[in-house]
């Protein structure tokens, strides 16, 4: 639902043309266009999982915010009881780290997402690199 080009977070409209260009067909895809943060954007998308009786997600996010987005996700699951039930998939989006942008390189940004993620985690908002590390060791089991 954001669009801040200059902050780097670019519209469901406009990203679109360049989604379908990998082949997919729009009624493949479920927008979720309310959420102005990643806290909410997973609890909005969790809903939708729940409500769809998905059980997987695959979850898009640029390469320097993938880590953040799955923790977040993670969190979410694990507060609603799903870890176990909901399987996440994560694809970042292949851009280069170094190229210069208004919002700075993604190098840079990386460094960033790493000081939010001990902030959110702090706060409670994200979950912790251990858990999610067993989630992942679980589902390499499956």
């Amino acid at each position: 639902g954001i669009d801040n080009q200059a902050y780097g977070s670019f519209s469901y409209g406009d990203c679109l043309p360049r989604i379908l260009g990998y082949g997919l067909k729009e009624e493949q895809l479920v927008p979720e266009l309310q959420s102005r943060h990643t806290r909410e954007q997973a609890e909005l998308v969790i809903d939708m999982c729940r409500q769809r009786s998905w059980n997987r997600l695959n979850l898009v996010a640029s390469n320097y915010h993938q880590h953040r987005a799955f923790l977040t996700f993670f969190k979410v699951l694990q507060e609603r009881s799903l870890d176990r039930q909901v399987k996440i998939f994560n694809a970042a989006a292949r851009l280069p780290w170094f190229e210069e942008n208004p919002w700075g390189t993604r190098i840079q940004l990386l460094e960033t997402e790493f000081e939010k993620i001990a902030r959110y985690q702090a706060e409670g908002h994200v979950a912790d690199f251990a858990d999610a590390i067993a989630y992942y060791k679980w589902r390499s089991l499956e």
